[in-house]
């Protein structure tokens, strides 16, 4: 596999090119060129009678394969997968590895947003424009400005934190009775009421109200009534499970530490690796 550095957080296309570079300038180049490189996709796509899912966090194509069964890796210490990447343009072939573990920080950005869409033991194939790869510089066989798609099983993600954290949740509800759906990222939710209006997207403005509880105690560390919030700065757990709530409606939301306030917790509220959870009304969406 080969490497390349990632700068920034990259969360949403097109609005996460925005994060990933230092002058305003290259902004609007960026995101037009993801915008460009996306319709050669669509336009490959197309022409060779493949239907591909989008993904509404990303706008990244990809096929589901086989959606295997474990975690989906939002965030990991390594992968573990069986590639092949070609050339869109040709389909040549330009890289493959079998088995292989990569560190996270050493993943393109196309991959580390596109493998949130398959789970550990499945297989998906990613079509990932240049700006999300190895873009003008190109690397090796790969020349500049190269479209790519990445056939990949991925084996297994390391996060062991997150797997923890997971197990945990899971057995709380089970003692409990408590009856909630496991998201392919590890987070769980419950929907109370769906709601009639439109679902959040990550750019929305919500306005909300809560309460938050630390799950191991039942301690509740806040709450309020008619919170006015942009989602994309709430905690990573409130991004993934909003956005399967439609305004108007109620939801139950258990957070793993890794998707909350993670190693350093939050003051002296949250401890450090604390699993959350949370009862959600969602008032009110403005997209």
């Amino acid at each position: 596999m080969k490497n390349v550095a990632i700068i920034g957080v990259l969360l949403v296309a097109p609005l996460f090119l925005t994060s990933c570079f230092d002058s305003d300038d290259d902004q609007p180049d960026l995101n037009q060129k993801f915008l460009q490189e996306t319709a050669v996709i669509d336009e490959f796509l197309q022409d060779n009678g493949i239907t591909a899912e989008i993904d509404p966090f990303t706008s990244l194509r990809y096929e589901p394969i086989i959606m295997g069964s474990g975690l989906a890796p939002y965030i990991g210490n390594s992968v573990n997968m069986t590639y092949t990447t070609y050339l869109l343009e040709t389909g040549e072939t330009v890289d493959s590895g079998t088995d292989q573990t990569i560190l996270w920080e050493n993943l393109i950005a196309g991959l580390q947003l596109g493998l949130r869409n398959v789970q550990e033991a499945g297989r998906i194939r990613l079509y990932v424009p240049s700006v999300l790869a190895y873009g003008e510089s190109g690397d090796g066989d790969i020349p500049p400005n190269a479209n790519l798609v990445y056939d990949i099983t991925l084996n297994s993600f390391d996060n062991p934190r997150l797997k923890s954290d997971v197990s945990y949740i899971q057995s709380y509800l089970n003692e409990n009775e408590l009856t909630a759906v496991r998201h392919p990222s590890g987070i769980f939710y419950n929907i109370i009421e769906q709601g009639t209006g439109p679902y959040p997207s990550f750019g929305s403005n919500i306005m909300v109200t809560y309460e938050g509880r630390i799950i191991e105690t039942q301690e509740v560390f806040d709450g309020n009534t008619g919170s006015i919030f942009q989602l994309s700065r709430l905690i990573v757990g409130w991004q993934i499970g909003l956005q399967e709530l439609r305004e108007g409606g109620s939801m139950n939301l258990y957070v793993p530490s890794t998707f909350g306030y993670g190693e350093t917790g939050a003051g002296t509220t949250i401890p450090p690796n604390t699993n959350l959870e949370f009862d959600i009304e969602l008032n009110s969406v403005q997209n």
